[in-house]
C-alpha cells in the first residue's frame, strides 16, 4: 500500500512551481525582510515548513543574507550554552 509520498511530492512540486511563477516577474520580492519571505514561502508552498522555507530563501538570496537554518536537535543541544 502506498504511503502517499508520490502524491505529496507531486503536490509540493506543483505548489512550488505556482509560487515561483508568481514571483518571476517580481524581482523586488527578494529585497523584502527575510522573516516575511520565509513565512510567505512556508504558507504558500504546500508541504513546505519553516526550515524548508529558510533554506529556499537562503538559496534565492545567494547565501550571504543573515539566514542560518538550524536543526531542532542543534537547538536542544546548544540552547543551554
Amino acid at each position: 500500500s502506498s504511503l502517499g509520498l508520490s502524491e505529496a511530492r507531486l503536490a509540493y512540486f506543483r505548489s512550488l512551481a505556482r509560487f515561483v511563477r508568481t514571483k518571476e516577474d517580481c524581482p523586488e520580492w527578494l529585497s523584502r525582510a527575510n522573516d516575511g519571505l520565509i513565512e510567505e514561502f512556508a504558507t504558500e508552498v504546500e508541504g513546505a515548513g519553516y526550515k524548508v522555507a529558510q533554506c529556499a530563501v537562503l538559496y534565492a538570496k545567494g547565501y550571504d543574507c543573515g539566514i542560518i537554518p538550524i536543526d531542532s536537535g542543534m537547538v536542544e543541544m546548544l540552547a543551554p550554552l
